[in-house]
């Protein structure tokens, strides 16, 4: 599970739900792997409307992505609005998001409940160890 989705699932019925059917489509043994980033370190506190991303697209249309915190982190979520402006014919475009952020400790209990042990767990994308300063939670998951 890539691209921080895990984090899109914001309520605890949700999350249960979903890490049981994980769960039920792996075999014993069968490993499940996905990356959360580290609320440690506040991520949302970069995502200002100063700092837009630029991404050139394949016809060449520069593309911004305009990024505004639209509510204040409540221990568990923030939400957000992500404006797409540029050239391309199908701009401009907004989407809101609230993600979920979840604690190594909240992950470890969550993943144990659904009948997983923790294999592997990464702070970043090259392997390396997990500190207060890691931007990510990459978990490799095995059912038991």
């Amino acid at each position: 599970m890539t691209g921080h989705a895990f984090q899109a699932i914001t309520f605890d019925s949700l999350i249960d739900k979903f890490l049981t059917d994980v769960r039920n489509c792996l075999t014993e043994g069968g490993l499940f792997a996905f990356e959360s980033r580290n609320p440690l370190i506040r991520p949302w506190e970069k995502w200002i409307p100063e700092r837009p991303a630029e991404v050139r697209l394949k016809d060449h249309s520069l593309v911004k992505i305009v990024t505004t915190v639209t509510s204040d982190f409540d221990g568990r979520t923030v939400s957000f609005r992500h404006d797409f402006l540029g050239e391309h014919p199908n701009l401009p475009l907004s989407s809101d998001i609230t993600l979920r952020f979840h604690h190594v400790e909240a992950l470890a209990r969550l993943l144990a409940k659904h009948g997983f042990a923790i294999e592997q767990q990464y702070g970043d994308f090259q392997s390396g160890d997990i500190t207060h300063e890691s931007p990510e939670i990459i978990t490799i998951a095995r059912r038991l």
